[in-house]
């Protein structure tokens, strides 16, 4: 037995996760998306190929350090909206390490797609596009 704790990544989260950024993919308002993981990276990567896998990393790094300071005084926040010019990235915390990270056309997102970013941190099945 171990004397010290092991981290793992939920797998459960992972595989909602992937499914999640499948679907809303298909949307037009979607540029791309990617699953960032805090100790682990980029766990799987729809971004369209204007950014490297490093440039992804340090992305969702910068991304999942601001949202962890701002959770800081908002312990209930979930989700983060970045805007620059023409681009929004939507981060989604879906556990203490994991983030789905989208970046889109437009915000706010449609209900199609806010539903199944709620998907993510429910016990319900995601409702089919």
């Amino acid at each position: 037995m171990n004397s010290y704790a092991i981290n793992s990544i939920n797998k459960t989260q992972v595989k909602k996760a992937r499914t999640c950024l499948k679907r809303i993919q298909t949307f037009p308002e979607i540029i791309g998306g990617f699953l960032f993981h805090k100790k682990k990276g980029i766990l799987k990567n729809n971004m369209p190929g204007l950014l490297k896998e490093k440039d992804l990393e340090f992305l969702g790094n910068i991304l999942t350090q601001s949202f962890s300071a701002g959770r800081s005084c908002y312990p209930d926040a979930n989700k983060m909206v970045l805007i620059i010019y023409k681009k929004n990235i939507v981060l989604k915390m879906i556990g203490p390490d994991l983030a789905l990270i989208i970046v889109c056309k437009t915000y706010p997102l449609s209900k199609q797609i806010t539903d199944q970013l709620l998907y993510l941190t429910s016990n319900h099945k995601a409702q089919e596009l």
